[in-house]
């Protein structure tokens, strides 16, 4: 039992706050995996490839950096814990790619102090 919390508080620590809420109220760790199993784990849901089509065709436009950047690293963490990481480089490239003419100074400003996108 002991350990099954441990797993809990492990799982806590690392998932984001929408992953979060859905476990909140689960006791066990056999809990928690039966819901990520329904929810995640089933190869017919096509979870990968549409939450990565999704961080690729985000887009700024109006919204503020924080609305920008919330299901940038929402979409990294469900995509991390379903196995399928995504590096520091493909997540600067999609949310720099995402920002829109407007920011071209700022994304050239980027590439030229040498952060990778």
């Amino acid at each position: 039992m002991k350990n099954g919390l441990k797993l809990i508080s492990i799982y806590l620590l690392k998932c984001a706050e929408p992953i979060l809420n859905q476990i909140n109220g689960l006791k066990t760790c056999r809990e928690v995996w039966t819901h990520f199993e329904k929810s995640y784990f089933d190869e017919h849901s096509g979870k990968v490839p549409e939450l990565r089509h999704r961080l690729l065709t985000l887009r700024k436009d109006g919204l503020s950096v924080d609305k920008y950047f919330h299901p940038i690293f929402r979409i990294r963490n469900v995509l991390w814990f379903l196995g399928h990481s995504v590096s520091d480089g493909d997540l600067v490239r999609c949310a720099l790619g995402g920002l829109g003419h407007e920011y071209d100074g700022f994304v050239q400003v980027c590439k030229n102090f040498g952060v990778k996108c």
